[in-house]
């Protein structure tokens, strides 16, 4: 299924489901900036989804150190990806992803928001706590 398919099949879902309280969506910033370049598509779905009230994640593979969690927030300011809650970074190079990325997911479900999409770009992304998944490659 090509992109446009994939958010295409996202909206729909997201028409579909009743709207629990705090509903929230998890995106891995590498679906809105792979490879530091701009995703134009999911950028917008991003935006739609944040003018909609949707509660809105980030998580990233990288190591959070100081340098590069700056540098990653002033790269999402620049391509408007602005106004999300929270943004999830590795704290260490040894942390097992799945486990990392199941951790963070239950943690926004512990905070009592209502995950119920998550747009990835690998296995890790995916599984308890991730409601529907989307695979953006």
């Amino acid at each position: 299924m090509n992109q446009d398919n994939i958010l295409q099949e996202a909206f729909s879902l997201l028409n579909m489901i009743q709207k629990p309280e705090k509903v929230s969506i998890l995106f891995n910033i590498d679906c809105l900036l792979p490879n530091e370049i701009k995703n134009e598509q999911v950028i917008a779905f991003y935006n739609y989804l944040k003018s909609k009230g949707y509660f809105l994640f980030l998580i990233s593979n990288e190591i959070g150190t100081v340098e590069k969690v700056e540098y990653i927030k002033k790269l999402l300011y620049n391509n408007n990806i602005r106004d999300h809650i929270e943004l999830y970074m590795r704290k260490t190079p040894n942390q097992n992803l799945s486990q990392y990325k199941l951790r963070v997911r239950k943690g926004i479900q512990e905070k009592g928001y209502n995950i119920v999409m998550t747009f990835g770009k690998s296995i890790h992304d995916f599984g308890k706590f991730s409601g529907f998944g989307f695979l953006i490659l």
